[in-house]
């Protein structure tokens, strides 16, 4: 449409908050039509991630977790962050054990004083994967070692944001 060539981004913001609208009050065609049309418009590969992450929270919502499942793990996959569908019990442990060493000699207060995430798109990730965490619990929660390790490490390389306490947890869990 001639609308997202002459106004990009405000289309795009007015499309995303009306497709959460819609997601928020239970219209899930309508929230699905307005994402599919997000993504055949969008530009940019973050832009597509951020209409695709409100897609997965819907298809969750629907009770498709299976669906949800599926396209998370595609979208990782297409932003270099990929899992396993079935992670082998050695790729756990591996990264369990990396994220311990990560951890060794910091303490609460360390991380809690630790920089904030710069990285927009590290940020975006993070927040989709503290979705992914809970929509894996009812696929295959053998994945939640994996995805809250990884969380957690990129806290301590890249920064905190407000899904690092949700990465702990997941953790913790899996300790």
């Amino acid at each position: 449409p001639e609308h997202w060539k002459d106004h990009y981004t405000l289309c795009l913001n007015l499309y995303h908050k009306c497709a959460e609208s819609e997601y928020c009050n239970g219209n899930f065609m309508v929230a699905k039509e307005i994402l599919v049309c997000i993504m055949s418009n969008a530009k940019y590969d973050n832009e597509k991630f951020r209409a695709k992450s409100l897609l997965v929270k819907l298809l969750s919502s629907q009770g498709k977790n299976v669906d949800a499942f599926d396209l998370g793990l595609s979208m990782l996959a297409e932003s270099g962050k990929a899992f396993p569908r079935h992670p082998d019990i050695s790729i756990i442990q591996k990264e369990i054990t990396k994220t311990k060493n990560m951890l060794k000699g910091k303490n609460v207060d360390d991380i809690v004083a630790h920089k904030n995430v710069k990285e927009k798109e590290i940020a975006e990730i993070m927040d989709f994967m503290e979705t992914f965490m809970m929509i894996a619990y009812h696929i295959n929660a053998m994945i939640i070692p994996l995805v809250s390790s990884r969380m957690i490490q990129w806290s301590l390389l890249y920064g905190v944001c407000a899904s690092t306490p949700f990465a702990f947890v997941g953790f913790s869990i899996s300790l």
